[in-house]
């Protein structure tokens, strides 16, 4: 069979001007092509035959492998055992990737404690959110208070200015306001 990438050869003969005529196999099912993908069924492509010549189900494909659920996949094409699963006996448990291929996955199987140091980050992080929530509470708390103060010192002053008249009133609240942080 004449091979086109050798046509600028000079010493034109049967072995510099041609190649072997293609013998479809397992590995390449048409010339230059893919693997053979036409298992039927539940069966898959077998690549131990690469090599093997006469492409079909029968020399190309194998049965489909069975399934066994490990620590590191516990479905088929899913994903592994979670640290929430970890937890079924109500002690500070997670993962171990270092199980991922024992198989029965649970929490005997494919968890161990949690570390010290891992529940004094997760304590710390607990108690840094508190904190945050109490200081939160606290400010909210402060700034009512201002506001009830400004309001009590602006009643008195709306007082004091039907005693005493309006001009002496805009200025008093004003005074009480920049005072008070409320103007700047």
């Amino acid at each position: 069979m004449y091979d086109a990438t050798k046509s600028a050869v000079t010493t034109p003969n049967d072995a510099n001007c041609c190649k072997s005529a293609y013998v479809a196999t397992c590995g390449e099912a048409t010339d230059g092509g893919a693997a053979f993908a036409a298992c039927t069924g539940s069966r898959v492509y077998d690549s131990t035959t690469a090599a093997t010549t006469s492409p079909s189900d029968a020399t190309c494909c194998k049965a489909k492998p069975v399934f066994v659920a490990t620590c590191g996949e516990i479905t088929d094409g899913g994903g592994a055992f979670t640290d929430a699963s970890c937890d079924s006996t109500g002690a500070a448990r997670v993962y171990d990737a270092t199980k991922s291929a024992a198989t029965t996955p649970n929490d005997a199987n494919c968890c161990k404690a949690k570390s010290a140091d891992k529940a004094a980050a997760d304590k710390a992080a607990v108690d840094k959110a508190a904190a945050a929530t109490k200081a939160a509470t606290d400010k909210a708390a402060a700034d009512k208070a201002a506001a009830d103060k400004t309001a009590a010192v602006v009643d008195k002053l709306d007082s004091a200015a039907r005693l005493g008249g309006g001009a002496v009133t805009s200025l008093a609240i004003s005074v009480a306001m920049v005072c008070f942080g409320l103007l700047y």
